[in-house]
């Protein structure tokens, strides 16, 4: 079965600050690479080779780009920022998105090194409307304040810490077994409010756990990937 594969990459960057400089936070560079390509590698290593993408802030810039690499990539037209549910509504009525086909979600600021096939496979055999992806450990971006009594012994910096065995955090990557339930999303809106939770309470969303994730939002978490990048920790 083909699945569709959308990555929404209209944001701006503001969070990186100066490493965004006047370019969309998808074209970013990590260690000599754009973002947006780090995101697609899973998808292109394995053999998926067609891409939708939403595009808003500086979308000439994505276009020129993509017209520059050998990989099939069709663009949402977006006036303004529309939500990631409302930006999957717009590609249905622009035609760049089937509502009948499955899809993979994703987001040009989520670097998720994954068994695509393994995914999908979960994914299918689950028999659910939607897969979410989670991983059960994240580095968190405040000080850790270490306590005894009410004194403050100490800190902490990007403590890592885990979710109990019940619990999961979202990447932002699903599948859907198609787009019915975002032919009328709001514009904007996101899915997390929007489709989730009534999902959530009908028993329909699969989980799907990754070792690994990199969520490349601010300076200090580009930072990080460009490290482990770099010393061989991560490969993508």
């Amino acid at each position: 079965m083909e699945y569709q594969i959308i990555i929404h990459a209209g944001g701006a960057g503001t969070r990186l600050q100066s490493l965004a400089k006047d370019l969309p936070k998808a074209l970013v560079e990590v260690a000599g690479k754009q973002l947006i390509l780090y995101a697609m590698s899973p998808f292109l290593k394995q053999g998926f080779n067609k891409f939708v993408m939403s595009a808003s802030y500086k979308a000439e810039m994505m276009y020129e780009f993509f017209k520059k690499q050998n990989i099939d990539v069709k663009f949402i037209q977006e006036k303004e920022l529309s939500g990631r549910a409302g930006a999957i509504r717009l590609g249905i009525e622009q035609g760049v998105l089937d509502p009948n086909k499955p899809i993979i979600i994703t987001h040009c600021d989520d670097i998720i090194p994954i068994d695509v096939r393994q995914l999908v496979a979960s994914h299918e055999k689950s028999g659910c409307t939607a897969t979410v992806v989670l991983s059960r450990s994240f580095v968190n971006p405040f000080g850790v304040a270490e306590v005894a009594g009410n004194k403050i012994t100490g800190f902490t910096e990007k403590a890592s810490f885990s979710v109990s065995a019940n619990q999961g955090i979202n990447t932002g990557m699903s599948v859907f077994k198609n787009l019915k339930l975002f032919e009328k999303a709001v514009i904007p809106s996101q899915p997390e409010y929007t489709i989730y939770p009534d999902l959530a309470k009908q028993g329909q969303i699969n989980a799907f756990f990754v070792d690994k994730w990199y969520p490349v939002n601010t300076k200090e978490e580009h930072a990080r990937f460009s490290d482990d990048l770099k010393s061989g920790k991560i490969k993508v």
